[in-house]
């Protein structure tokens, strides 16, 4: 898997989950690891199929959840497998994302 961003210390400032068996984050790049860019990047992973599992993860880190103006921090996306990826959160801990197609919009 290659990523044209650095996510790491990444803010996820949105997240949008389905309809179809997908997650969509809006992150805040960190600009000390990507050279001083500090736009918003958004990452599509598509056909995930642990969706119950994932939905689930990611339903406890809206930001009503835990009264914060932003989603989570990304410590690490990783492919951990193959067709297997791994995104670590600050807050929420790790969930792994099985089947899942993932691009940079």
């Amino acid at each position: 898997m290659s990523l044209n961003a650095e996510y790491h210390d990444g803010v996820v400032e949105a997240l949008e989950l389905g309809p179809r068996r997908e997650v969509l984050l809006s992150v805040r790049l960190d600009p000390v690891w990507n050279n001083g860019d500090a736009s918003i990047r958004r990452i599509h992973f598509s056909a995930i199929q642990n969706f119950d599992e994932v939905s689930a993860f990611f339903g406890k880190a809206l930001p009503g959840n835990r009264g914060a103006p932003f989603v989570d921090e990304i410590l690490a996306i990783v492919r951990v497998a193959k067709n297997v990826i791994g995104i670590e959160l600050d807050h929420l801990g790790y969930v792994e994302l099985h089947g899942a197609k993932v691009r940079e919009l």
